[in-house]
């Protein structure tokens, strides 16, 4: 099952550790890619199983998806996404170009998402985009967030 978060190593050939608990819920390859978000600013890693990588990208290149913006986020989305096998010591390799764009050396925060992906993150980045999470204090806020988790479950 993969849940959870983890603090784990990048050694210096940006190799990372998939947590022991969360290896039994993969195949040995992965693909890393740069998270999906609608945040400027916010850079870190969404890593998936390879199987959910295909049928994600099988809806983008689904024949009724054609469309200019369709086109353009595949072409970032591949051009971004590297296979990662998990070795025998349970170590991914993640391509430098991917560590540099979401700030990773030396450390990274592991993160649990849906459909059994996980994220890397900065360490400080992760703590400041949960915190402002956890900030929410407005209505408003609270009210959107309630009527996104509604249609969600629908």
């Amino acid at each position: 099952m993969v849940i959870g978060s983890f603090s784990v190593s990048v050694d210096s050939k940006g190799r990372i550790f998939v947590p022991a608990k969360w290896r039994d819920s993969y195949d040995n390859k992965l693909v890393a890619m740069q998270g999906i978000t609608e945040e400027p600013n916010e850079c870190f890693l969404l890593i998936m199983p390879e199987s959910y990588f295909d049928q994600f990208m099988d809806e983008i290149n689904a024949p009724h998806a054609v469309s200019i913006k369709l086109n353009n986020a595949a072409r970032s989305i591949l051009q971004n996404a590297y296979e990662c096998e998990i070795d025998a010591k349970g170590r991914i390799l993640i391509d430098k170009g991917l560590l540099d764009y979401a700030g990773i050396s030396g450390t990274a925060t592991l993160t649990a998402t849906r459909n059994k992906c996980f994220e890397a993150w900065e360490p400080k980045r992760l703590e400041a985009k949960n915190l402002a999470y956890t900030q929410l204090d407005s209505a408003r806020d609270l009210q959107k967030l309630a009527a996104e988790l509604e249609s969600a479950g629908r």
